[in-house]
């Protein structure tokens, strides 16, 4: 004991630095990243974090002194290694939060569906190599590089600790929203007896989606009694902060190009539910879009149900759980974040259907003023995690199938909340929609869009995207995109689900195909049939009353945003960078042909790169597509012909792992012009490719059109990632086609 208290009083230089490399570390994960993250995200977030942030900091300097004391009683040797290792650790951490994977500024971050990257074998080799390399270096020159890590340390940690502090303090609670006590709780649930209007959105849930709950599940026709579902119904933009606009107000973003702008005009003072509110309604909304409330309006949390879940701890103990992401080496942030829980404190991405069931079983009347609902719930966005059951599974991103299952589990909470409404009585005299502000834009570019890639791949407009439960997904037509600078790859965000039951509508449920709808028709449509709204309803009409899709046209903004900020209410952020509106149409052609859906117009060069749907071909990528099975083709519209001109076509020959070869055949209207077998020592795939062939005039129809097919018998997987098989089966790469008249 007197030599453990000699050491301790030399404040031997090893277990000093052991100390100091703990609390900088400690400091790193609970104080200075989350404080980062927490500021790029304030609008998501509820409150202040400097008294948990103060609990971050003792309990760091708390560490360092444990460890202190821990390694002083530690052997000269056994000390030196912990302070390596420590070190080692600290610095990592640093350069791996701070350069390497700094989730700092992302937008939604902490709902999880922002945290999963792409694990590379390469990255975590090279990482972990890295961090090999720095603790080799520290061991090596260890006597010489320890004071100085001894000086800096202090200077890090307390430089850090500032720097949180200046954060929490300057990126304060977003904009103000109305106190969530229980009287505000309470009065969410009461409804009038004769007059309420009830919308809820589901993120992210397709139309095409609930085509086919409604074809696997006949039960649900009944459900959506005196409910009309609109199918050709046109999203306004890709996502969920540009169609806030639209819901609210029926505005499409504004044209000075701020989404601010837009926000404080169309959502804060233009939403109907604030006109609901000024002409005797009572209204409610949950969640707020980024905390900005409607005027007039009781605003609540998602988590409003159950104030313990989260709250202020919980908050801070999901953005220590981030920060910790962030400085793991590449091979353990997989386990760190299994796609729907963390690994420390297994915190969910949220359930909040949970809100529906609440609702149901909590509703009661008795308001004595008229009652809107806005309730915009997640469930049914990526990531999809749900199975059958609604049991947490693996999330796929790729997988159709369980995507279903999301929307499923979503439609069985709007099945409680109709079930309460009838026992209550006033299902019948209520005004009730369902929509989502996008469709399903969670498949990656560069995949087809079916369940593990078992069947072909249809052709859009309208055509199938078929899958093993032989179901059809509807496509826009391709003009959506074809002049998109931004190369949009998610052409099924274009189609939101978009169901409405005005009061008195009885009968199953009505699918309505003629009416071409945006979801600019929100607010009209709800406002047709009460007198609480209406005097603008901005740019939609009533959906009822909707002309059919060649009469109207129905803008979609394409944009990027040049800044993401937690102030959404500031005039200097979110700039919407070159916006560009395009005519969404939709056809709705049913049919089983999945032949020539996007016809190649010849002007001097087509490029594969334009966005659109080419059978058998994967979606669009910055250089051109890749085939993604074993048959592709597209459409060849070169006009009237009077004598056979050559067509060149460049590109790119994939040989896969798994064959010997890379067999590719070239056919015109099923007419052979080119066929060759590619071998692994010819090396084909690292040159660029050109073949070309012929067309003759009698391969044109009476369009002037002809099919170019390929033939791909030995089309292979690229590698896997650590978290699946890729489903596309590649074999050739088309960068672009021209033709020699």
């Amino acid at each position: 004991m007197k030599a453990y208290l000699t050491r301790m009083a030399r404040l031997e230089p090893d277990s000093l630095l052991a100390a100091l490399a703990t609390g900088f570390f400690a400091l790193l994960v609970t104080l200075y990243f989350p404080s980062q993250i927490a500021a790029g995200n304030r609008a998501e977030l509820t409150g202040n974090f400097l008294a948990p942030a103060a609990v971050s900091l003792a309990m760091s300097i708390g560490a360092a002194i444990l460890v202190w004391l821990g390694v002083t009683a530690l052997p000269a040797l056994a000390a030196r290694l912990a302070a390596i290792m420590l070190t080692g650790a600290a610095i990592a951490a640093f350069a791996l939060g701070a350069f390497i994977t700094p989730y700092t500024v992302d937008a939604g971050v902490i709902d999880g569906a922002t945290t999963q990257v792409e694990f590379h074998p390469f990255i975590a080799i090279a990482d972990s190599a890295a961090i090999a390399a720095l603790l080799a270096g520290l061991a090596m020159f260890h006597n010489r590089l320890r004071g100085p890590l001894v000086t800096i340390l202090p200077v890090m940690m307390l430089m850090v600790t500032a720097y949180s502090a200046y954060l929490l303090i300057a990126h304060g609670p977003g904009p103000a929203i109305h106190a969530e006590g229980e009287e505000e709780v309470e009065r969410f649930y009461s409804l009038h007896p004769e007059e309420n209007i009830i919308l809820i959105l589901l993120d992210e849930f397709d139309s095409e989606f609930m085509t086919v709950l409604l074809e696997e599940d006949s039960s649900l026709h009944e459900l959506f009694e005196g409910f009309t579902f609109f199918r050709d119904t046109a999203g306004v933009t890709t996502s969920t902060a540009g169609a806030m606009p639209a819901i609210h107000a029926g505005r499409m973003l504004m044209g000075d190009r701020h989404l601010a702008a837009s926000y404080r005009s169309h959502v804060l003072e233009g939403s109907f539910l604030s006109e609901v509110a000024r002409n005797g309604g009572d209204s409610a909304l949950v969640p707020p879009m980024q905390q900005i409330c409607p005027e007039g309006v009781t605003c609540l949390r998602r988590d409003f149900l159950e104030p313990d879940a989260r709250g202020l701890s919980g908050e801070w103990r999901v953005l220590t759980e981030i920060a910790l992401f962030r400085v793991a080496p590449h091979a353990l942030k997989p386990s760190l974040f299994r796609g729907a829980s963390w690994y420390v404190t297994s915190q969910g991405v949220e359930d909040d259907i949970l809100i529906l069931h609440e609702f149901a079983s909590r509703l009661r009347l008795g308001a004595e003023r008229p009652q809107a609902r806005f309730i915009h719930l997640l469930a049914t966005h990526t990531p999809w995690n749900r199975d059958r059951e609604c049991g947490l599974v693996e999330p796929d991103n790729t997988s159709i199938r369980i995507a279903l299952n999301n929307m499923r589990c979503a439609v069985e909470g709007v099945r409680t909340t109709f079930e309460a409404l009838r026992a209550q009585g006033v299902y019948d005299s209520s005004t009730i929609l369902v929509i989502a502000d996008h469709g399903a834009r969670g498949l990656p570019a560069g995949m087809d869009i079916v369940d593990s890639g078992r069947a072909a791949l249809g052709l859009g407009p309208g055509h199938a995207i078929r899958h093993e439960t032989g179901q059809g997904f509807r496509m826009p037509a391709p003009g959506l995109v074809a002049d998109d600078p931004f190369n949009d790859p998610r052409p099924l965000a274009a189609n939101p689900l978009f169901m409405a039951k005005p009061p008195g509508a009885r009968g199953a449920l009505r699918i309505e195909d003629r009416r071409a709808v945006s979801l600019l028709d929100v607010p009209a449509t709800i406002c047709a049939h009460t007198a609480l709204c209406g005097a603008d309803e901005g740019e939609g009409v009533n959906a009822f009353g909707a002309p059919p899709a060649q009469e109207r046209p129905r803008p979609f903004l394409s944009y990027q945003l040049a800044a993401v900020s937690s102030r959404w209410l500031e005039e200097t952020v979110e700039d919407i960078v070159t916006p560009v509106t395009l005519d969404y149409s939709m056809v709705l052609d049913r049919g089983e042909d999945a032949e020539a859906a996007l016809a190649v117009q010849t002007g001097p060069v087509y490029e594969f790169s334009r966005p659109g749907m080419l059978p058998g071909f994967g979606l669009n990528e910055r250089w051109g597509r890749w085939s993604s099975q074993t048959s592709a083709g597209f459409t060849l519209c070169p006009g009237e012909l009077s004598a056979p001109v050559e067509a060149f076509l460049q590109g790119r020959v994939y040989l896969a792992e798994s064959s010997p070869r890379q067999r590719i055949a070239i056919t015109v209207n099923d007419r052979p012009v080119f066929s060759r077998a590619y071998q692994h020592e010819e090396r084909a795939d690292r040159e660029p490719q050109n073949w070309r062939f012929d067309i003759r005039p009698g391969d044109l129809d009476e369009r002037g059109c002809a099919r170019i097919g390929f033939d791909l018998p030995d089309a292979g997987p690229p590698p896997a990632t650590w978290r699946e098989a890729d489903v596309r089966r590649l074999a050739i790469g088309l960068e672009t086609l021209r033709l020699a008249r």
